[in-house]
């Protein structure tokens, strides 16, 4: 027996520099994998919050307008306030409406335009204007779905701010809510990102065991 000792011994003396790095780095892999799986965990962690923290920035953005419009690559998000769409667009509808070429707006489009009190109106239009009055551009005659009259001020080119082409009235609803709830919704987004961190806790707590 001590001779077949003695020969593993020798055996492992006589191995290569090259042969005991092999074997060094298999034996450490398995840290080296947990140290890679605790990084990308950490990643996974970073990435959650930052998406989370832009979605609470953008409503928030998105709540602090009235009649100011931000627009993103052309697109603009904005809120129906009045039943005038109904019942396409009941109030608290989400619109989202893209920037376009006036000449391209024909009617039965919706619309996003500033009237002269500078008052920002989504309606459709029932009639398109070519050189409207000689003034060099085109023009729209506008009504709102529920109303049983066309407005009185025709819209010129230059005042159409896009073209709707979105719509949804459960997320208009739930920003509606957000904007006249901002301390209930703040807490339960807090306590949204605690219960996340302590499900997560948990799970990483039962792989370590089951490890």
């Amino acid at each position: 027996m001590l001779k077949g000792k003695a020969e593993v011994i020798r055996g492992v003396w006589n191995m290569t520099s090259k042969d005991r790095a092999i074997v060094a780095g298999e034996a450490s892999a398995p840290a080296s994998d947990a140290g890679n799986k605790s990084k990308n965990s950490w990643v996974s962690e970073l990435v959650f919050y930052l998406i989370l923290a832009l979605a609470v920035t953008a409503v928030f953005l998105y709540t602090r307008s009235g009649n100011e419009q931000y627009s993103l690559f052309g697109y603009s998000v904005l809120t129906v306030l009045t039943d005038s769409m109904y019942p396409d667009y009941p109030v608290d509808t989400l619109i989202v409406i893209r920037e376009v070429d006036p000449e391209l707006i024909k009617p039965g489009d919706d619309i996003t335009f500033l009237r002269s009190d500078n008052t920002t109106i989504t309606h459709r239009v029932t009639k398109a204007h070519e050189n409207y009055e000689d003034s060099g551009m085109r023009a729209f005659t506008t009504q709102g779905v529920a109303n049983s009259f066309t407005d009185r001020e025709k819209v010129y080119a230059d005042n159409v701010l896009g073209l709707v082409v979105y719509h949804n009235f459960l997320i208009g609803a739930v920003i509606a809510y957000i904007k006249s709830n901002y301390i209930l919704a703040a807490f339960m987004v807090l306590v949204v990102i605690g219960f996340t961190i302590a499900v997560r806790a948990l799970l990483s707590g039962s792989k370590n065991t089951r490890a």
